[in-house]
């Protein structure tokens, strides 16, 4: 019986590791979001400063190109257009940071709803579990209700009661030890 009990306690402790890890992960997987709408953020800044940069260097491009067209003003192209290819390949960088984030995020999500289909599964085979542990021990009970009953129909069977005075004597007993009647 404490056989049955000690497997008992050990699959309740087996089940809040289990619950507390999932927490852990979960808390993990929490923070890692916070971290990533925390980069998100970083990135969207970048993009717009590049973004702003950008149009300043098309305006550039712009204001040059008009002052050499009504101006005759020469300036120097080859300049112009690196920066305009820096930027273009910053926002490029930008973009694959982006797109590799959101897959590692979906990569995240999808390894999440496992880990609580995992903790899921894991709660109703235990819930299972115990329910046939308690299942155990209702048969148990009867069992024990069973032969106390059987033990006490046995201890009638071997006791007879003094007539006179009501004294409870073993089956045999041929003279009450009490009030010296012959018993039959």
């Amino acid at each position: 019986m404490s056989d049955f009990f000690d497997k008992l306690a050990k699959q309740g402790k087996e089940l809040w590791e289990s619950a507390v890890s999932t927490a852990s992960e979960l808390a993990e997987s929490a923070k890692d979001t916070a971290n990533d709408l925390i980069d998100q953020g970083k990135d969207k800044a970048e993009e717009l400063k590049l973004k702003g940069q950008q149009k300043d260097l098309f305006t550039k491009l712009g204001e040059a190109v008009f002052n050499e067209a009504v101006n005759g003003e020469e300036f120097d192209k080859d300049a112009l257009l690196d920066e305009l290819k820096a930027v273009a390949a910053s926002l490029v960088s930008l973009d694959e940071k982006r797109a590799a984030a959101l897959a590692a995020k979906e990569e995240v999500k999808a390894a999440a709803e496992e880990v609580v289909d995992a903790v899921e599964d894991a709660v109703e085979e235990a819930k299972e579990e115990v329910e046939e542990a308690v299942d155990t021990v209702g048969e148990i009970k009867d069992s024990i209700e069973e032969a106390i009953e059987s033990v006490e129909d046995k201890a009638e069977e071997a006791t007879i009661t003094c007539p006179v005075c009501g004294v409870v004597l073993p089956a045999g007993t041929k003279v009450c030890p009490v009030c010296g009647v012959e018993l039959e």
